[in-house]
């Protein structure tokens, strides 16, 4: 039998033969068109937000796999099943300064579509900054400090400049939490 293609409204017709008939039909599973994946927040903690949308083709999903994927090897844990219904997740555990690639597949038990692959790096965290302060009350001069804040391990200048008739008679630099005192040395490098 051949299956004629559908009228506008959805319907097929036949003529009548001089005969008893049965009419019957197939239906075939729609396949699931490929999602939409999109990454909406990284964090230099290893944590990835992601965001989908399935396709509005009348294709009934029953399933999604999200696959994370680093230089062409799956990720351990992954992939990973989502519940259908949901829209987006929450990754953790990344490694901070590397780059991944997601992917998202659709399937509803006959057929199956995976999103486009979507990168991902996620970032370093940068060094944390901290305050330097000039005291305040210093009598008989002043002095400068060469930045207000700066990274652990950073070279700081100090310049004091005493009033007239006096000298320098000593240089101090303390942590402001604990008061512990910091070495100062001499710049040498002018």
């Amino acid at each position: 039998s051949l299956t004629p293609a559908p009228q506008a409204n959805g319907t097929y017709a036949f003529e009548m033969p001089a005969a008893d008939v049965t009419v019957s039909a197939m239906f075939a599973l729609i396949p699931p068109a490929a999602p939409s994946l999109s990454v909406t927040s990284v964090s230099t903690d290893g944590a990835v937000v992601v965001t989908w949308e399935l396709a509005d083709d009348g294709a009934v999903v029953t399933g999604l796999s999200l696959a994370v994927s680093q230089d062409g090897q799956p990720v351990e844990g992954f992939p990973i099943e989502i519940p259908v219904g949901e829209t987006s997740r929450t990754l953790t555990g990344l490694t901070p300064g590397a780059t991944y690639e997601l992917t998202l597949t659709a399937s509803n038990g006959e057929a199956s579509a995976t999103s486009a692959a979507v990168e991902v790096n996620v970032p370093e965290p940068e060094d944390p900054t901290y305050a330097v302060s000039v005291a305040d009350g210093i009598k008989n001069g002043s002095l400068t400090v060469s930045l207000g804040e700066a990274t652990a391990g950073e070279k700081i200048i100090i310049t004091p400049r005493p009033a007239t008739g006096y000298e320098v008679a000593s240089v101090a630099v303390a942590e402001a939490d604990s008061g512990a005192s910091v070495a100062v040395t001499p710049d040498v490098s002018g």
